[in-house]
């Protein structure tokens, strides 16, 4: 269920403070109900994404994909969606849908892994970032033990230093989000034998 940092939060668009937050919460104890696991993502944040390559996401508002979260109100964001859900554990928390901070750097992996877990000014991009670390704390401090998914590079299909730049949680229950489409570069199934299947004897 992808979800928009600002409705949440009550600081742009419509629905949005109590009443976005009372309709996720309707429809997440509804599938519950009916025998369902929901993962919950941080789909749309604030941030102009505008010094970076060329790209579709210039609205400062959390209308469209960002290549990370953002350090002003993502943290806030996942602390309210934790306090909501803590206690849940059919809820899984997916931290940010897709990043692609390595695009930020003109392809430089080892920024965009740096970037991914540290968070802070990262190359390319405008705005101060919150990395996975931040947002792992974010969760943890209000108590929640739910599971908490991780992206990798590259729209979350590059996993190849995940392990090396895992976040530390306390609770030890990280998840590595993956997703594959015909255009990544791991899209075969030597790819995902020589990649993905190692990660998966991990975490």
């Amino acid at each position: 269920l992808p979800l928009n940092e600002e409705c949440w939060l009550g600081l742009n668009g419509s629905p949005s403070g109590a009443a976005y937050q009372e309709g996720v919460k309707e429809y997440v104890d509804l599938l519950v109900a009916n025998g369902l696991n929901v993962i919950l993502d941080l789909h749309w944040t604030w941030g102009a994404y505008t010094t970076g390559p060329d790209w579709h996401c210039t609205d400062v508002h959390a209308t469209c994909q960002k290549p990370m979260p953002d350090a002003q109100y993502a943290p806030q964001f996942w602390a309210g969606v934790a306090d909501t859900f803590k206690g849940d554990d059919a809820v899984v928390f997916d931290l940010f849908n897709e990043p692609y901070p390595d695009m930020a750097s003109d392809w430089d992996k080892t920024l965009g892994w740096q970037c991914l877990r540290d968070g802070g000014t990262c190359a390319g991009i405008g705005y101060e970032v919150a990395g996975m670390q931040d947002l792992v704390d974010a969760v943890r401090d209000t108590g929640a033990t739910n599971i908490l998914m991780v992206g990798g590079l590259e729209w979350t299909n590059d996993k190849r230093e995940w392990l090396a730049y895992m976040p530390n949680d306390p609770l030890d229950n990280i998840a590595a989000s993956w997703h594959s489409y015909s255009f990544n570069r791991c899209v075969t199934e030597s790819c995902w034998d020589e990649e993905i299947a190692p990660l998966m004897q991990e975490v």
